[in-house]
């Protein structure tokens, strides 16, 4: 066996069958007899069947890495069936690395453009993939498990962090299963592009969200969010995050329409919109993990459902969490949420983005400190924070019972 390997499956959930195009195998050599040429194998497959290709290393303290690319006929639409009425032509590619020293990296992504042709670049068919190509496990040594659910929603092309598939910093012989299938019809934006080219408050704030998700399954968490805070030490910038365990939370698909006619783009209209909704089901409170998608009965959106056992609800007042917050910064409110709850000895903490008028408390008992003689309003913001763990007794059990807080990097800078 040689030092490193790799080993992909393309699954073919499409109707019609995938030909490799072009591959290429930039270190190491080809396994034989597992080439992406190989027919039957991945060179040619048929719809519902599986293809295998692999790559080895071949000196020493050497690593492998290559490129494989196939073509599949699409023809999804009457009105994109093209001059020949046979539809269009998509390509899928797989890109991988797995070095001697270090984590192994991966690239996929599906084009109506054939990359191997530069004709097709002078005038690039611009529109969307009919199709998708997503990574549905992975294996390292034989023990194979699924992938996060949020690896359903795939951009056009993106890079796959090794940490999307292991919490292991290394890998030798990694095992990758992805499947080519229909794109839903209204899915996520991808996170390495925006409509225009400076992103929105709300636009970097559903980012953060998502990548949040996608970081959570292999740490083994159900969800997370960002605090907002962040920092940097040397050259890594470092993001606040909060992740909940299978203890604290739940994750569902909420269909849209049950959410109160909320817009995809409104991010703190859809965090209200997840609470209530969470509410009105049973748990304390929820957040939405900012993707979505249309699996052909309408619009359902990822949300991540907070359990009573594991959390509570609270009523800030406005002044507690800062004097200086406006109600219409959620990040402000979010860094002082967290704050607050940390302060109050919980694990972390996330506001509703509800806020409401109650009476003064103070002034109810002493009018001469409330607002007006005879009673008076304070401004309260509704939040979720979490328990640190459960007393047995005397004895605190795990500290991240319900939740860790994590500062998380988000890049670094050059060296």
């Amino acid at each position: 066996m040689a030092a490193r390997e790799f080993q992909g499956v393309l699954v073919n959930n499409w109707t019609s069958p995938l030909f490799r195009t072009a591959d290429d195998v930039d270190s190491g050599e080809w396994q034989d007899p597992f080439l992406p040429s190989h027919v039957p194998g991945a060179g040619h497959i048929n719809p519902q069947e599986q293809g295998e290709w692999r790559s080895e290393s071949d000196g020493i303290l050497t690593g492998t890495s290559g490129w494989a690319r196939w073509g599949v006929r699409v023809l999804d639409d009457v009105n994109d069936a093209g001059p020949d009425g046979l539809g269009h032509f998509e390509f899928v590619q797989v890109n991988w690395g797995v070095p001697f020293y270090g984590a192994p990296h991966f690239t996929v992504g599906i084009s109506r453009n054939d990359p191997g042709n530069s004709d097709a670049f002078v005038t690039p068919d611009q529109r969307p993939p009919v199709l998708e190509i997503v990574p549905t496990s992975m294996a390292e040594n034989g023990n194979e498990g699924a992938l996060a659910q949020a690896a359903e929603i795939a951009p056009y092309v993106f890079a796959i962090p090794w940490s999307f598939f292991s919490g292991a910093q290394e890998s030798t012989h990694p095992r990758i299963s992805f499947s080519v299938r229909k794109r839903p019809n209204s899915q996520s934006r991808s996170p390495l592009t925006f409509p225009t080219g400076v992103p929105t408050r709300q636009q970097i704030a559903m980012e953060a969200f998502r990548n949040r998700t996608l970081r959570a399954a292999p740490l083994g968490f159900v969800g997370g969010f960002p605090t907002f805070h962040e920092k940097v030490e040397g050259r890594n910038h470092l993001s606040g995050t909060v992740f909940l365990t299978h203890a604290a939370a739940d994750w569902r698909d909420v269909p849209l329409a049950e959410l109160a006619g909320v817009s995809l783009d409104d991010f703190a209209g859809r965090i209200r919109a997840s609470n209530a909704w969470a509410t009105q089901h049973g748990y304390i409170g929820g957040f939405p993990t900012f993707f979505h998608a249309d699996y052909g009965h309408g619009i359902v959106c990822g949300t991540t459902l907070i359990k009573a056992e594991g959390a509570e609800f609270h009523d800030i007042p406005a002044l507690e969490l800062g004097t200086n917050i406006s109600l219409d910064d959620f990040e402000a409110r979010f860094r002082a949420t967290h704050d607050y709850a940390l302060r109050a000895g919980f694990a972390g903490g996330i506001p509703t983005l509800f806020h409401a008028k109650k009476p003064n408390p103070i002034a109810a008992s002493h009018p001469a400190h409330g607002i007006g003689a005879t009673g008076g309003t304070i401004t309260v913001c509704g939040a979720i924070v979490f328990k640190r763990g459960e007393r047995i007794g005397s004895t605190l059990t795990r500290a991240e019972t319900y939740a860790a807080s994590r500062d998380i990097l988000l890049y670094q800078d050059p060296a």
